[in-house]
């Protein structure tokens, strides 16, 4: 981080300021990673008070901190009703310095996708800030922020939400020149109430752009009118697959690990292999590819981007498994869409075809009924054995019937599991993060 003094950040979060003015080399929350000449931002959580730690802090270097309640320390002092929300302001003042471009991009499957391949594709024309994984949340979008410099000629973030509000408090910090919705799926239920509640927490993406932004838009999404009827600017570029789009493609074919397409856009066509696997992958690359026309990349970079990206953790990645077998490991996280895009991805491999399910969670009162029309929908794709791990996935391998399996025991699954694999076995191994199935792929994985 540039600096940012004492003065600066009081005077534009408007709140009292104790102590002479410091200028601060960077910014912390956890006290453990506090460098020399950082400010120390005494954030609250369920288990933590890091009013605890403002000690531990000051002794590892801070010059500051950032409170909501009257301490007395050695260093100036930033008061403020709710530290969490000062950092994210302490983020905002910071990134109001830097004048490049800045994608936001959200949505219920795929945005951490998204967001690799509209990096990959900037990376051609310049130096791009993405953060790794999931930084989509009130702590991780400033902390990502709060790591530009100069060197930076764009940045890619990831917007996530929980509630309604959360994206809007994201998009005033960040101030972004295109925004993007991937989708929207039956996601953290419990919160949004209904399919309608998640589609109205992404659209705060839309809502709050500025009206000289562009908004990517999804058209083949159920939801993309409600989106539309939400925009201020005039500057749209649409994606899709099912309806007339600005960039589609004319034809797919699906090869070996790989799915080559014929992209079409506004300035041209160009033939793209994409190093992935699955059709949702397609929807992923196209809506990339519209980020990027939204800041007029060309075609070849687009390709050059999307030609040379890496898998990403734990989604639809596949690795060698024991005796000769083929593990795809999209174990990062789950629920009714994605389920369905990597029953596809698995129904059209060679061999015999292994899924492991884990819980997918947050879905609310609808959680039983979705566990269940997951063992239909694994029947149906063909798939030879389900094996389940989580109590909601008892709900799904009844439904499956014969050559399905409830295992309450992770290691006696692996244990099973290894006794299946062969040179003609795939495996696929797919929940909700909180069921830690990477264990599994990690047990079956050779290196």
């Amino acid at each position: 981080m540039g600096n940012l003094t004492s003065v600066q950040i009081s005077n534009y979060l408007d709140v009292d300021y104790q102590g002479p003015e410091v200028t601060f080399t960077s910014v912390a929350i956890d006290s453990r990673s506090v460098e020399p000449g950082a400010l120390f931002v005494a954030i609250k959580g369920e288990n933590f008070d890091g009013h605890d730690y403002i000690a531990q802090a000051i002794q590892n270097g801070a010059t500051g901190v950032m409170v909501n309640k009257l301490v007395t320390t050695t260093v100036p002092v930033i008061q403020v009703a709710d530290t969490l929300w000062g950092y994210g302001q302490i983020a905002a003042l910071y990134r109001s310095q830097f004048k490049i471009p800045m994608v936001a991009v959200t949505g219920s499957c795929g945005k951490t996708t998204v967001k690799t391949m509209i990096a990959s594709i900037l990376q051609q024309v310049g130096t791009v800030l993405s953060p790794p994984g999931s930084y989509n949340n009130e702590i991780g979008l400033p902390k990502t922020l709060l790591a530009l410099t100069p060197e930076h000629n764009y940045a890619v973030l990831e917007m996530g939400a929980r509630k309604r509000g959360d994206i809007k408090c994201l998009m005033e910090l960040v101030n972004p020149s295109v925004t993007l919705i991937n989708n929207a799926a039956p996601v953290h239920i419990e919160t949004f109430i209904d399919l309608d509640g998640v589609a109205a927490a992404k659209g705060e993406i839309y809502e709050y752009l500025q009206p000289h932004g562009t908004a990517v838009v999804n058209v083949d999404d159920q939801y993309a009118p409600f989106w539309l009827s939400k925009l201020k600017t005039q500057n749209i570029i649409t994606f899709g697959l099912e309806n007339t789009a600005d960039i589609t493609c004319a034809y797919i074919v699906e090869e070996h690990h790989r799915i080559k397409l014929e992209l079409v856009t506004d300035i041209g066509m160009l033939e793209i292999v994409l190093p992935l696997i699955g059709i949702h992958n397609v929807m992923n690359a196209l809506a990339a590819a519209a980020a990027a026309r939204a800041l007029n990349i060309s075609l070849q970079d687009i390709k050059l981007g999307l030609e040379s990206l890496a898998p990403v953790t734990r989604r639809m990645e596949i690795k060698p498994g024991l005796h000769g077998s083929k593990i795809i490991d999209d174990s990062y996280n789950a629920n009714p869409v994605a389920m369905q895009h990597a029953l596809d991805v698995l129904a059209k491999q060679a061999g015999r075809k292994i899924m492991v399910i884990g819980d997918m969670l947050e879905l609310g009162e609808q959680a039983a009924n979705k566990h269940k029309i997951l063992g239909q929908q694994a029947k149906a794709a063909g798939i030879d054995v389900l094996l389940g791990y989580g109590d909601l996935t008892r709900l799904a391998i009844a439904e499956f019937g014969e050559n399905a399996e409830f295992f309450a025991d992770k290691s006696k699954l692996i244990n099973v599991l290894s006794t299946m694999l062969n040179a003609n076995t795939v495996v696929l191994v797919k929940g909700s993060n909180g069921m830690r199935l990477n264990e599994v792929v990690n047990a079956l994985v050779i290196s």
